[in-house]
Order: structure tokens, then C-alpha cells, then sequence
């Protein structure tokens, strides 16, 4: 095992084992031999190996022409890799070569010191900025980080704190000399292009760029819609259930959320309703399309249902003709909380 590890490569977040394994392996076996080595070593993500084939020079040792990764373009039968630069699919069931990564220093630093650094006590986080319905925490992490460690540490502050989207985003920075505190470099936002890549924005002049690979670090400031999280969460039962009608099994509120949400926030609303009430999978949408003169209220919009179509986007049933098309989960609709009954 050390002589795997050996002397290992260091570059931003990301460590890498100093040498390749000895023997080639097929993907469950990479990613066994990975976790076997302890202490947070794992197979590279697609994002990653392309940072491993950009740096390889300094690197060193990478002489495969093919690289195993942990992205799974199929979860039955083949897997993403790299060659020469370049993303391939390919089976599980073939033999490629195989370098571990682990993640070091910062994301453990952020997830145990991000509420003593960030939001000052376990409740508020610094002295919040309000601007409309959103509330922007004090300052910006400690540290630049990659996405998913952006997403993961907004997500550890709790309380419905998490990334902005772009038009958030550009909303900071229109208000950036009223908030304070920016600094003059990218920031990133949740909303996706793709698995590989994400917005963010450049504060020194309000350039968005696009696209940008997630393994890439930025700055990275919270927020939380007050409206959504705090308000909708307290008054949903109340305003928002009513009186149910019943179709069959399932129980169906009286009337709609009263503003359109994104998929994400459409799912995280109801971790405050309880009772079982929850989003419509797409069936219960159609059924809900079939009985809508008897349910009554509906907009003539679209509708978001907790099934996904794939990471970027979410199902959703247009009112007005009941068709079911998937849309991007940065898109704002409508929300109707069922539960069965």
C-alpha cells in the first residue's frame, strides 16, 4: 500500500498516490483496491482525471493510455474514462489502469470550522444582509474550493443556507458595494451546465463566465431564500393544505406554494411540512392533470414532480395540455404538495 501512496503530489484539494497500481483492474476492483488504501483514498471523478491528464507533467508517472474514473455513465455496464485528454465510455467488465486520489486539509477544515468561521454562533451567520426575499451571509468562506465542496459546505451551515444561482449571483453583485466584503475574483453559483461544468461569476467586473470545470476553486459566498425556507415552511399547513381533496389513495392540498420555486428548493420545502406531505412523483401529476376541474386552483403552468430526468434536469406536467416534458432545475414553477392518505 505506501508503495502506492509513496511520495505523494499535492495540487490544490486534491492528492494524488505518487504511483499507479501494479495491475490494471476492472472499475469494482479500482475502486476496492482505492478505498482499501484508507484514510480517504478513492478512484479520481471524470472532472478530476482531466485536472490529472492537464498536469501530468508536473505529475509524473501517468504513462496508461487509459485511466479508470469513478464516473459512472451507466450504473450496469461501463464507466467514464480518459485517453490522450479525451472522455470515453467504457465496460466495467475491461481491465484500465488506476491512480488514487483523496480529497486533503481544506474539506475537513471547512465542515468542522465553517460555523465557528462563517456564521460566528449556531443560529445566524455573521450579521446577515437582506436583499428582497434573500439573505447573504456576512462574509465568504475562508477558503477557495472546487463545486461540490462549495455545495457541500453551504449545505453544512444548515437552516436552508446554501449556493446562489446565477441570477442570485449577479444579484449579489449588483448589490456588492451595499453587501461588502466581495472579493475581486470568481464565485460560484449552484446552477449546472452539465456534470463537468458550472457558472460563476467574476466580481472584479460582473463577467459571468461559462462554462468552467467543477474541479476548479472559486470563491464562495452563502445565502437562503427568507420567503422560502422560513415563512412558506411555517405557514404551508395552514395557508397551503387547506382543504385536501381526496383521488383514490392520495390526498392533494387546496392550493398551490404561492411562488414558483426551482426543483431544489421545491424538494427542500417540505422537509418542514412533515405528515407525510411531500412533492407528486410525475404519475400523481398526471392524475392530478386527469381530476383537475375537481381539485380546481391550478395554474396553467408548469408543475415540478420529485422524479429527476437526469443531474440537470427535473420532470415536470405542463397544466394546461397535462404533457410532461423534463426542464432544467434552475427553472422557477409551480409547487402542489400531496401525500397518501
Amino acid at each position: 500500500m505506501k508503495n502506492i501512496i509513496g511520495n505523494s503530489i499535492k495540487m490544490a484539494t486534491l492528492e494524488i498516490a505518487e504511483h499507479d497500481f501494479p495491475e490494471a483492474m476492472r472499475w469494482n476492483d479500482a475502486k476496492k483496491a482505492c478505498a482499501a488504501l484508507g484514510n480517504g483514498w478513492r478512484l479520481p471523478t471524470m472532472e478530476e482525471l482531466d485536472e490529472l491528464y492537464n498536469q501530468k507533467d508536473q505529475i509524473g508517472g501517468l504513462f496508461a493510455s487509459h485511466y479508470c474514473s469513478s464516473t459512472e455513465v451507466d450504473s450496469m455496464v461501463s464507466l467514464s474514462r480518459w485517453i490522450g485528454g479525451k472522455q470515453f465510455g467504457i465496460g466495467k467488465g475491461l481491465k484500465i489502469a488506476v491512480r488514487a486520489v483523496r480529497t486533503f486539509g481544506k474539506k475537513k477544515y471547512l465542515i468542522k470550522h465553517t460555523i465557528k468561521n462563517i456564521i460566528g454562533n449556531p443560529i445566524k451567520i455573521g450579521s446577515p444582509i437582506m436583499i428582497g426575499n434573500l439573505e447573504i451571509a456576512e462574509h465568504d468562506f475562508p477558503e477557495q474550493m472546487n463545486w461540490n465542496e462549495a455545495k457541500s459546505a453551504c449545505a453544512a451551515l444548515g437552516d436552508g443556507w446554501r449556493l446562489p444561482t446565477k441570477g442570485e449571483l449577479n444579484e449579489l453583485y449588483s448589490q456588492k458595494d451595499e453587501i461588502v466584503s466581495f472579493a475581486d475574483g470568481y464565485y460560484w453559483s449552484s446552477s449546472e451546465v452539465d456534470n463537468y461544468k458550472a457558472w460563476n461569476q467574476y466580481f472584479a467586473n460582473g463577467y459571468q463566465k461559462y462554462p468552467i470545470g467543477k474541479y476548479e476553486v472559486g470563491y464562495v459566498r452563502a445565502v437562503r431564500g427568507i420567503l422560502k425556507f422560513n415563512y412558506l415552511i411555517k405557514q404551508a399547513i395552514k395557508n397551503i393544505i387547506g382543504k385536501p381533496i381526496k383521488i383514490g389513495n392520495l390526498e392533494i392540498a387546496e392550493h398551490d406554494f404561492p411562488t414558483q420555486m426551482t426543483w431544489s428548493e421545491a424538494k427542500s420545502v417540505f422537509d418542514g411540512f412533515g405528515d407525510g406531505w411531500r412533492l407528486p412523483t410525475k404519475e400523481e401529476l398526471k392524475i392530478m392533470y386527469n381530476n383537475k376541474n375537481k381539485i380546481g386552483g391550478f395554474a396553467y403552468s408548469f408543475y415540478w414532480s420529485c422524479c429527476e430526468y437526469n443531474s440537470v434536469n427535473g420532470w415536470s406536467l405542463y397544466l394546461l395540455n397535462g404533457s410532461e416534458c423534463s426542464r432544467s432545475k434552475n427553472f422557477s414553477h409551480c409547487v402542489r404538495a400531496v401525500r397518501f392518505f
